[in-house]
């Protein structure tokens, strides 16, 4: 099946034990591991207490017969407050009846720590067993994890039986040699907060949420992560699904259909890789957390889940229904040693074209676009001098992948498209064909689906830009709010505008009314759908509205990272400030790290 994962089993271990600390019963399930593990490998005469389980008691949680028959005291804890913990047990330790003292903690006490209490009390026998040598334990003992969680693969199911039926196994080689998608803790800037073992990462809470602008490869991350979980032998089945194709109530039946009968049945322990939370409507997100829920709460299992989303179109707070703690990290922009991976992956000999090309270097961070502007060039032997010229292209590809030879109208196209957008749909059905007018009946659009969710954003925007102004207000924006899921469909309609030259008055219409209604929103349409010349028009006719009253200090974080997509925005702004004598603020905006964000 592939060259076996770097993860390790320790660190998985840990987790596990670290785990017992936020489980209601946890402190039950560390004294039925340490009765188990004393049993077979250290005492196979103790006998277990019949009294508290192991939260920290003091009492005796176990005794034993030593090879001299001094009897031995056996004592159990989870608590963090493991210090105190120590010195309690030790001294209500009723020493006349139990010569010997063991003590076992699922923290980690430092091997100094245990010599100072070795030292500070060598008139007693006794030793202490912490996280580091539990790890050892059941590392040896595999069969010892599953007291605590750790999932027994061998009793569970058979990983082998996936080798030839995988969801991923026509792709598989691909995904294999493809450019791997890093992650980067939430709200982190510093290199030093790169995520080094995404699969560790996402094993340490059982629901990982990971952000992305489109196009910066989600579904590409899950199917890396989806390979590197079937590579390993300590974790359970990974499963894939994607929730354009959910309906309510179907989660479990819908695990069962992407995976082979003899593995799905009976199985417990499952790492469910969820792609696209942001393409499900916002009626049904409850529904499916609901549904998440109760997979997540069944008792006796071993289960992780990760979900991706695009950032700025879901709340955090729906999370909260689950019961679980949540990691959030994001994956990060292209940098150029991955594009030197890239370029070596599409047989890109001489790259000194691409990197002196304006357009390539103002879109490469983004790896859908890199990757369609690279397959541009291949077949034209050319650049895509812009954003609408590559789109184009791509939905021309596209269209040869659904239809083949089929000669299809692209009107057609972008008016599904735009349905399908406005209603949070990927996938259109006979009834909601049917009631589309101008479709031809003679070609089969039943249910019809893009690959990738720009390309249908694109389309809809190609069907909005033959629309008028009133038209278009009263599709994207609720009132004069423009909805957040449109604010990328809405930031391509403006690119194609910008570039007609019959269009433009359409153009500076809009333009003009985000920027009185919905400048916030304005600016936080992925810089992707933006390009320099559109971004430079939109911040300069912001500061023209704005002018008499702009106060750099008072500049969202959104603002000026949109403004240092373009240095022309920051010439402009100077000259602004100069006009109006106030070049003294320009100082508040260097501190607020205009610099890090460019």
């Amino acid at each position: 099946m592939g060259k076996k994962s770097k993860m390790d089993l320790k660190l998985f271990i840990a987790i596990a034990l670290n785990e017992l600390n936020k489980q209601n019963g946890g402190d039950g399930k560390f004294e039925v591991l340490c009765k188990n593990l004393i049993i077979q490998i250290l005492d196979k005469n103790f006998l277990g207490s019949s009294g508290l389980a192991a939260g920290g008691d003091g009492a005796l949680d176990g005794w034993g017969k030593a090879e001299d028959d001094k009897k031995i005291k056996y004592a159990f804890s989870i608590d963090q407050k493991l210090n105190r913990k120590i010195n309690s047990e030790i001294t209500s330790w009723n020493k006349e009846r139990y010569d010997q003292m063991v003590f076992f903690t699922n923290q980690t006490i430092p091997q100094r720590k245990k010599e100072e209490y070795y030292r500070n009390y060598s008139d007693l026998t006794f030793n202490l067993y912490d996280k580091q040598d539990l790890i050892s334990f059941i590392e040896r003992n595999p069969s010892l994890g599953q007291y605590i969680g750790l999932p027994i693969i061998a009793r569970e199911f058979d990983k082998a039986k996936l080798r030839d039926k995988h969801q991923f196994i026509n792709s598989e080689q691909y995904i294999r040699n493809f450019l791997p998608r890093k992650l980067q803790l939430y709200n982190a800037s510093d290199e030093d907060q790169r995520i080094e073992s995404s699969l560790n990462y996402i094993l340490r809470k059982k629901l990982s949420i990971i952000e992305a602008p489109a196009g910066f490869g989600k579904t590409s991350y899950l199917q890396q992560l989806y390979i590197e979980i079937l590579d390993t032998e300590v974790l359970p089945i990974p499963i894939f699904i994607q929730l354009k194709n959910y309906i309510p109530g179907t989660l479990r039946s819908h695990l069962k259909e992407v995976i082979p009968l003899e593995v799905a049945e009976g199985i417990k322990d499952y790492i469910l890789l969820i792609d696209g939370y942001d393409e499900i409507s916002e009626e049904i997100r409850q529904d499916l957390l609901k549904e998440l829920n109760q997979c997540l709460i069944k008792p006796d299992t071993y289960r992780r889940f990760v979900i991706t989303v695009r950032k700025d179109q879901y709340n955090v707070s729906d999370f909260d229904i689950l019961d679980t703690d949540i990691n959030i990290a994001f994956i990060t922009a292209l940098n150029l040693n991955d594009l030197d991976i890239l370029f070596e992956h599409f047989g890109i000999e001489n790259s000194d074209d691409f990197l002196n090309n304006a357009f390539f270097m103002d879109s490469y961070h983004n790896i859908f676009y890199a990757v369609k502007l690279i397959d541009f060039y291949i077949i034209n032997k050319d650049f895509a001098g812009n954003l609408v010229t590559l789109m184009d292209y791509v939905v021309d590809v596209e269209i040869q992948r659904i239809f083949r030879n089929s000669d299809i109208n692209k009107d057609v196209l972008s008016k599904i498209a735009l349905f399908l957008t406005l209603n949070q749909k990927l996938e259109i059905t006979k009834n909601e064909m049917e009631a589309l007018e101008g479709l031809d009946k003679d070609i089969d659009l039943l249910n019809l689906s893009f690959s990738h969710k720009s390309i249908q954003e694109y389309l809809a925007a190609k069907r909005l830009s033959s629309c008028t102004s009133e038209q278009i207000k009263r599709m994207v924006a609720i009132g004069n709010s423009i909805i957040p899921f449109l604010t990328n469909t809405f930031g391509y309609l403006l690119n194609i505008l910008c570039l007609q030259n019959s269009s433009y008055s359409l153009f500076k219409d809009l333009v003009e009314w985000s920027i009185e209604k919905n400048s916030e929103k304005l600016i936080q349409i992925e810089g992707d759908k933006i390009s320099p010349e559109l971004n430079h028009t939109i911040f300069s006719t912001l500061l023209s509205v704005e002018s008499k009253t702009i106060n750099i200090r008072s500049m969202s974080n959104d603002l000026i990272i949109f403004m240092a997509k373009n240095y022309q925005n920051i010439q402009h702004l100077l000259a602004l400030l100069f006009d109006q004598n106030i070049l003294d603020l320009w100082a508040p905006l260097k501190t607020r790290g205009i610099s890090q964000k460019k």
